[in-house]
């Protein structure tokens, strides 16, 4: 909750013990995929957070063995991410990891899929897809 009032990009935390979920504000030129920057920065520095799909909010789900030396390092790296995403645009290519295992993956999930298109056309007005369609067409 003290991030929530130091850094505006956080609409929301809730959760139960250690299960928290951190809603982000999205609704930004670059805020399309701004849960998965916020992963892949902290994934970076050694903190593995999971996010939805659908909205831009944040899985923090530790072990029940976790340390307080390794949640005050979990909370620095996130305060770390969120002043990156706040103080200027990320760009997802370079957060993507340089390894031959995970590399080919993580470029797999960034396709766009049927669901995304979706979920893209419910949120804005059918006048703007007639003008995309049109513009597309000629």
């Amino acid at each position: 909750r003290r991030l929530q009032q130091k850094h505006p990009l956080i609409a929301d935390v809730r959760g139960r013990g250690l299960m928290i979920g951190v809603e982000l504000r999205s609704g930004g030129p670059n805020d399309e995929d701004i849960a998965f920057k916020a992963a892949m920065l902290c994934e970076r520095n050694g903190v593995h957070l999971t996010f939805s799909y659908f909205e831009p909010v944040l899985r923090i789900i530790p072990p029940l063995i976790i340390t307080r030396a390794e949640i005050d390092l979990a909370v620095a790296v996130i305060d770390d991410m969120l002043a990156t995403l706040e103080a200027r645009p990320v760009n997802v290519v370079d957060l993507m990891p340089k390894n031959c295992a995970s590399g080919d993956f993580v470029k797999e999930m960034m396709k766009p899929s049927a669901s995304a298109m979706l979920r893209k056309m419910w949120t804005t007005s059918p006048r703007q897809w007639v003008h995309k369609l049109k513009s597309i067409r000629t």
